[in-house]
């Protein structure tokens, strides 16, 4: 045949050695042509491989760098390429001359042809990787490396073929090539143009720098090192070394490889996704397939060179005990063969560890990628959710998606190649077990099989256990995170004790229950991985001794530690299997409820017609077809009549749903129609719940809409009735992502009233507002709201009455400067939900709204012709005698009257939004455009177009001192250092000392029984070496010592799993709750929710489950562990309050500033997760390798002693054989103990940070013990406050240390029954007056006394529990109507007890009905399905602002107090509703102490006495007829502010 030719035989080996693969008189070397078919062609192979796909990436980007001729190490690296091509083509040359009686074409031939194809590519390789990137090609590293070792391999085996040891031309070319080879590997490895660390640790510009700059933000320190330092991890040394001398911070995390970071896993899942959204396919799976698959799949490619090559170890065992018999023989082998065998299992463990941890490192940049695109979708897709969605899946829910199921998820990618690796590993240990053993090992196989079955019953029972827990978890952290949301309420009226039962019950009846039947089938799992191995061995070692010792010989050392070996082998995949099958359970559950929640029901874009809208139009040329007509100049103004005029919303004939279900639901608004021109003032006027928000929500698009159409040109801002306020400066929250106009912003401080506010607070406008607005008032808040919407210079402005929270003089600023028709938003279209009924003449247009429809409509003077219901309003509300707006924001009793403060801006008037302005604003602001002209590129943000200070804000490492003056938000801290061992201490008293040392017991004796199991095996191998028959004697002793064994493993899992980690999970739980539950308001006001639930979400779930398997697996990396907690927070954090305004982001198309925002805040925490996997390969690596040498010493230590002591008895095949499998046991032992040591070490961080929050500084007792608490408990006072006088007596508070005092001096007495109205500025401290009186602030100077009690000498539980309040901001919780209305009337008995102490009857339906009658709020509760029993969502969701403050009236009246402050109480009620109150309270509360603090003067008209502060002092205090006559008076200036008078 012509394959087969004379010349032309490409099989043919040449060489006289043949295909081998051993050649050498002692075998102990390869043959020629063996190593040219497998070493030299796999490299040519790998190279052609991977060096083509990467050599077409390299040339499809454009050259970006220019490669100088002068460039001396890419010069050589090219001279030495070309050196190894011609010696490649001598070689050939040399060999057809060497080979002369050989086929022209053969083996040889043809793999040194296809090297020559080769090394071309690697020339353009070099070439392009200098002129395209500024990185080392590891490809060529190692493929130089591969090439040098092959070359040197090859030119021993042609040296040792020469035989008269002359060297000729032909191996002359192997050295040289060899030489040339080398210089190459040392060349790609050393020769770098620059440090990778050169940028690693740079200043605080620098980093800054780095996280904005797309080139640098690119940058992995691992992708610019050599491959030796990448296969060792050796890049890590300097992070070690600084981690050693000082605590790591987040800035000194490396940027992780791009495979991993945020940004690009993140966009490539999403486009995965979107995919097979738009298929109908939604699987999640194949979207992370798509998105990771790739280098995950080459992970599975090193998985199964690593799984072949630890096979390595027990056939090289058996090679050695071969040697060591034969040793003693008459003809003893040559020493030289066991030193070979030792440097082959040294060399085959190198190599094995080096794959393994490539093979990890893959995995958990894989993990990382999955982890980073998941929760960045999530995010993502909480931006798109409809309200309907939404109401789904709240916070509680939402938050355990993002941390607990990602991380589940994430790690499956460590052990899911384990799923097919396992079955592998099995079935060549079956193998070769076959082949030492015989048939006998097929019973091992049939006992195998027999346990997958059990196997399987028992993870399938663990499966359902961990579906019920991660339901358990869902509905305790949503409980958790509910209470804390409303923790002031909780406090306020005393709940604690109800909302702990509720989360206990969940914990304890629910959670902890599961955990302990989870624990109970680990036990059983474990003590069947445990003994069926054993039951294997022996059943195999039993069939071997009937039937195969005849045939395959005696039972002797070699077959024993053989097969013992092989059997452990087994023990891993056995073990790991259903472990494995648990994870993947997890991850499939995780999986499942990601999907459920990703394709929950999106906003619908069509429900809202979106144009651009450009305002510069020629002031000539009518509008035509609603387009505006560009005039190519930014500066033309535009005429204000109608007739040029463009309708900006218009909705014509609209339905609109919340949940949209025709069948058992109605639209929420009917046939809404109504337009809007560009500036125009709309009025939307109502009684709660008539649908005024709804129509502002439906206008954002926030509603289904089932029918009609809805038009919107231009950009919209939206202030909510509730406002939505960030953790951040003042100033950041005006900007929202803005650039900063100096200018501008000015007039928009002063415009919105915010100019004295600025001047109280500590750091002007960069003090930094807490999460929620905790440190704000809520009129403050209001105003800041207000003023983000004027700042964003919209073309339309959606207001949800923005004048509610806020003092009546405060509100005639905003109306004359920001809202009226001489406003900054005069010429914007203005949509203003208002109860203000004296604004309405200034508005263009009047709505009124009832029951969801529009009930009338049109100018001011039309609807009061008309003598409808708006005629009704203004007759009965709208009294005033000058305009709302004509006094200025300040007041006779201000402090600050330096009239250089307090002028108004020149030219404030001036249409600042428009004209001149907007030139100055584009000027100002190069993120957007200089014309209006394209709406979307106006308002596009990308990384580009950040600032420095927006970016600047999320990186907390950054913060420079002089900014940090307001900061509000602590850093969160952590310990340095190794975990104080009082944590272990703690942790072992929590478990119970009873169970702890049970525990320990069980551990020493199974381990002891482990170890006597090998040395039980090496006595019954010397007695079969023997040649003694005692073999049942043997067994039956190794079966007790297995049986024990498994016994005590068994009762370890245990006690551990179902005593211990139980009753630690309850105690540490509980006082972490309760600490936090017990914290002074001031902890709320300095720490974020999202931290808070970090140690309820991801802390307690470690404590629960992941460190009491750490420690029964053991009885640097704590630093990065500590900043992955660390850095998990501000995640968690950032989505809780964007969760809270996810309707203000969207309406200001903030969307993708936010999503970048929690990129970045994803990507810190991924960098200390890759630094923290990196550290643990390199202390793998390293204890692995010395575990290696170790092996490598023992077995040179054998053989050195029977070549020196060869006559002695002291080394035999039994005593080597039990030494290197106790070796490899005892090694693996080692390195997994480290590690589980190092695990443990981590995983008490979590204990560590839940013990910092279980030791935080309590507010003061609930009871106390003393005489007088006694007596109002039990004793003759336990009715009090029988008469409700309150006196304060030099009374002085602030919020907490380090501030000022927020009132002052504050000395003034109550008496029984008495009305008292309290007024003031926003920040006067009227919220703080009623703080002080329910002890949410502690006094520092002087004391509240009430009916003769100082309230500071009882227990705050008794105080609060009876003293009533209806808070500014109502707060409703998840349960029922009856919850809420009283959480603590939820027994079954007649009589039940608030917080244990104070008798409550229990109250009957009639009284609750009663209670929401008297509310006005009846009606609306009946029409819910379930009445008192109807669902509440969390959080009210499903209530309106002015519904919600009902229920808080009604609260008021069910409890039956003698004290009852109102703090702002109406705030949200239309003036009809908020009447018919007032009227409630004057006749139920007719002799009970009431405080009313109110913004609407007319509701505090008829209190007996009149409080007015100023700045915390107290400025007035008289009967408000007597304040009225005296016209100096500051009250009497707040009465001719607003038009009000007083009538007896």
């Amino acid at each position: 045949m012509w394959f087969d030719s004379e010349w032309f035989s490409p099989t043919y080996c040449p060489n006289p050695e043949g295909w081998g693969p051993f050649g050498g008189s002692l075998g102990l070397d390869f043959t020629l042509c063996f190593e040219h078919a497998t070493f030299l062609l796999s490299t040519q192979l790998f190279m052609l491989t991977f060096g083509s796909f990467i050599l077409s990436r390299l040339i499809k980007i454009q050259s970006t760098y220019h490669v100088d001729s002068k460039n001396r190490s890419f010069v050589f690296k090219m001279v030495l390429t070309s050196i190894s091509l011609i010696l490649c083509l001598v070689k050939l040359f040399t060999m057809t001359r060497e080979y002369s009686g050989s086929p022209v074409f053969n083996s040889i031939f043809a793999i040194k042809l296809l090297q020559m194809v080769t090394l071309i590519e690697c020339i353009f390789l070099s070439f392009y990787t200098v002129s395209r990137t500024k990185n080392c090609s590891k490809t060529l590293q190692l493929y130089w490396l591969l090439s040098f070792g092959t070359s040197a391999s090859m030119t021993l085996t042609t040296w040792r073929q020469l035989e008269d040891k002359e060297p000729r031309i032909f191996f002359l070319v192997f050295i040289l090539e060899t030489f040339v080879f080398g210089a190459l590997s040392a060349s790609e490895l050393f020769l770098i143009n620059s440090s990778p660390y050169s940028r690693a640790n740079g200043s605080s510009e620098e980093y800054n720098d780095r996280t904005i700059s797309e080139e640098n933000y690119d940058e992995s320190i691992e992708e610019k090192v050599n491959v030796l330092s990448m296969l060792t991890f050796w890049w890590m040394s300097p992070m070690i070394k600084m981690g050693s001398t000082r605590k790591l911070k987040s800035s000194d995390m490396w940027q992780i490889p791009k495979t991993g970071q945020t940004k690009p896993s993140s966009e490539s899942f999403w486009e995965n996704w979107q995919y097979e959204v738009s298929t109908n396919r939604n699987s999640l799976v194949i979207s992370l397939f798509k998105s990771f698959g790739g280098w995950y799949m080459v992970s599975g490619v090193l998985k199964m060179f690593y799984d072949t090559l630890q096979f390595a170890k027990p056939l090289l065992l058996k090679k050695i005990l071969d040697f060591t018999r034969n040793y003693y023989s008459e003809t003893p082998d040559h020493p030289y063969l066991g030193i070979y065998y030792a440097f082959a299992m040294l060399l085959a463990s190198v190599i094995q560890t080096l794959i393994l941890h490539q093979y990890f490192n893959l995995d958990s940049m894989a993990g990382l990628g999955i982890r980073s695109g998941l929760i960045t979708t999530i995010y993502r897709k909480t931006m798109l959710m409809s309200s309907k969605a939404r109401n789904q899946f709240n916070a509680g829910d939402i938050v355990n998606r993002m941390s607990v199921d990602t991380q589940r998820i994430a790690n499956c990618t460590d052990y899911g190649h384990l799923i097919w690796s396992s079955p592998f590993q099995i079935c060549i240990a079956l193998y070769l077990l076959y082949q030492t053993l015989g048939k006998s090992a097929l019973l091992g196989i049939l006992i195998m099989i027999l346990a997958i079955p059990l196997n399987v019953v028992v993870t399938n029972r663990m499966q359902e256990l961990q579906e019920e827990q991660m339901k358990n978890k869902d509905k305790r952290i949503r409980l958790t995170e509910e209470s804390l949301q409303g923790i002031k309420i909780l406090k306020l009226y005393a709940w604690e004790d109800p909302f702990l039962s509720r989360i206990r019950q969940v914990r304890n009846l629910l959670e902890i229950d599961t955990l302990r039947k989870f624990g109970y089938m680990f036990s059983l799992q474990s003590v069947i991985v445990i003994l069926f191995p054993f039951l294997v061995t022996l059943a195999t070692f039993a069939v071997y001794l009937k039937f195969d010792g005849v045939s395959h010989g005696p039972l002797n050392s070699d077959l024993i530690f053989v097969s013992v070996s092989l059997f452990n082998m087994l023990h891993f995949p056995l073990i790991i299997i259903p472990y494995t099958v648990t994870l993947l359970i997890e991850g499939a559950i995780g999986i499942r409820r990601i999907r459920e929640y990703l394709i929950s029901e999106n906003l619908k874009p069509s429900s809202i017609t979106r144009l651009e809208y450009n305002r510069h139009k020629d002031k000539d040329s009518p509008v035509s077809n609603g387009k505006s007509k560009e005039t190519g100049s930014s500066k033309s103004q535009f005429d204000l009549s109608s007739k040029y005029l463009d309708t900006l919303v218009s909705v014509e004939n609209a339905d609109f749903w919340w949940d949209y279900d025709t069948v058992n639901s109605n639209p929420i608004l009917k046939d809404i129609s109504f337009s809007l021109k560009s500036n125009e003032l709309l009025a939307v006027v109502g009684k709660v719940g008539s649908g005024k928000s709804s129509l502002l929500m439906a206008l954002l698009g926030e509603m289904y809409k089932s029918k009609g159409s809805v038009t919107i040109k231009g950009s919209v801002a939206f202030a909510t009735q509730q406002p939505w306020i960030m953790n951040a400066t003042v100033r950041e929250n005006v900007l929202f992502g803005l650039r900063y106009d100096p200018k501008f912003y000015k007039r928009v401080i002063f415009a919105c009233g915010l100019e004295p506010d600025l001047k109280m607070l500590s750091n002007g406008d960069m003090t930094e507002i807490g999460e929620k607005g905790i440190n704000l008032s809520g009129g403050q808040k209001a105003r800041l709201s207000l003023a983000r919407a004027v700042y964003a210079r919209a073309d339309v402005y959606l207001l949800d009455d923005p004048l509610a929270a806020v003092d009546a003089h405060v509100g005639s600023h905003l109306f004359k400067h920001v809202l009226g028709p001489n406003g900054l938003l005069k010429t914007r279209a203005r949509v203003l939900i208002t109860n203000a009924i004296p604004y309405l003449e200034e508005c263009d247009t009047v709505l009124l709204m009832q029951s969801g429809y529009i009930v009338e409509q049109g100018d001011y003077n039309h609807v009061l012709n008309n003598r409808g219901l708006v005629y009704s309003l203004v007759r009965d509300h709208g009294k005033q005698a000058q305009t709302p707006y004509s006094s200025g924001v300040q007041t006779p009793y201000q402090r600050n009257t330096d009239s250089k403060e307090t002028k108004i801006p020149e030219n404030l008037n001036v249409d600042f939004l428009t004209g001149d302005n907007d030139q100055t604003r584009f000027e100002s602001s190069p993120s957007f455009v200089s014309d209006d002209a394209d709406y979307k590129t106006s308002r596009s943000v990308s990384i580009e177009t950040f600032s420095k200070a927006s970016v600047r804000s999320m990186c907390p490492e950054i913060n420079l001192s002089d900014e940090t003056a307001g900061q509000l938000i602590a850093e969160e801290t952590s310990e340095t250092g190794q975990v104080n061992r009082k944590i272990y201490w703690d942790y072992i008293k929590s478990c119970g000392i009873f169970y702890f040392i049970s525990f320990i017991i069980a551990i020493l004796i199974s381990e002891g029984l482990y170890t006597a199991s090998f040395t039980w095996l090496r006595f019954w191998a010397a007695s079969n070496d023997r040649g003694e028959k005692q073999n049942i004697f043997y067994m039956s002793i190794y079966l007790v010592i297995g049986v024990a064994f498994t016994l005590f493993a068994g009762a370890r899992s245990y006690i551990l799993l179902t005593k211990s980690a139980v009753r630690s999970a309850k105690i540490n739980h509980e006082k972490l709750i309760s600490s936090v539950f017990r914290s002074p308001m001031e902890f709320f006001d300095t720490t974020p929710l999202g931290r808070i639930l970090n140690r309820f979400s991801k802390d307690i779930a470690t404590l629960d489950e992941e460190l009491p398997q750490s420690f029964n697996d053991w009885l640097v990396e704590l630093e990065l562990k500590r900043l992955d907690s660390v850095s998990k927070s501000p995640i968690y954090q950032h989505f809780q309050e964007t969760l809270g305004g996810v309707s203000t982001i969207r309406s200001f198309n903030q969307t993708e500033r936010f999503i970048f925002e929690n990129e970045y805040r994803v990507d810190i925490n991924q960098r200390a997760m890759y630094v923290y996997f990196s550290l643990n390969r390199w202390i793998a690596i390293r204890l692995e390798v010395m575990s290696a040498i170790m092996i490598f010493f023992i077995v040179l230590i054998c053989v050195s002693t029977m070549v020196y002591y060869k006559d002695s008895s002291k080394i035999d095949a039994g005593v080597v054989g039990m030494t290197i499998t106790y070796a490899f046991s005892i090694t693996h032992a080692v390195n997994w103990c480290i590690r589980m040591y190092c695990k443990v070490e981590t995983d008490i961080v979590s204990l560590e940070r839940i013990g910092e929050y279980s030791n935080l500084k309590p507010e003061a007792p609930i009871h106390l013990s003393n005489e007088i608490s006694k007596r109002i408990q039990e004793g003759d006072k336990k009715n009090w406050p029988e008469h409700g006088k309150i006196d304060f007596i030099n009374y002085s508070t602030k919020y907490r240390e380090g501030l000022e005092p927020v009132l002052k001096n504050i000395t003034l007495s109550i008496k029984p029954g008495e009305k008292i109205g309290v007024v003031g500025r926003t920040g006067a401290g009227k919220s703080s007056f009623t703080l002080g009186l329910f002890r949410i602030i502690e006094p520092t100077e002087g004391k509240i006394v009430i009916d003769g009690v100082d309230i500071t000498e009882i227990g705050l539980s008794d105080l609060r529990s009876r003293i009533s309040i209806i808070p500014q901001d109502p707060v409703l919780f998840s349960g029922t109507v009856r919850y809420n209305l009283d959480p603590s009337n939820q027994g079954d008995d007649e009589n039940t007890k608030v917080h244990g102490d104070v008798p409550h009857k229990k109250l009957s339906d009639e009284e609750l009905w009663e209670a929401l009658e008297l509310a006005n709020i009846k009606p609306f509760i009946k029409s819910l399905e379930g009445g008192l029993d109807a669902n509440v969502l969390a959080g009210g969701e499903n209530f309106s602002v002015g519904q919600k403050q009902l229920m808080c009236l009604a609260r008021a009246i069910v409890k039956k107090t003698q004290i009852i402050v109102l703090d702002e109480a109406t705030a949200a009620i239309d003036p009809d509703t908020d009447k018919m109150i007032q009227n409630t309270i004057r006749d139920v509360f007719k002799n009970n102490t009431i405080i009313t603090i109110a913004h609407r003067l007319n509701t505090v008209m008829d209190s007996d006495r009149i409080l007015v502060l100023s700045q915390g002092q107290l400025v007035e205090f008289d009967s408000p007829e007597n304040l009225l006559k005296d016209p100096n008076s500051a009250f009497a200036s707040f009465a001719n502010e607003f038009g009000v008078s007083f009538e007896k």
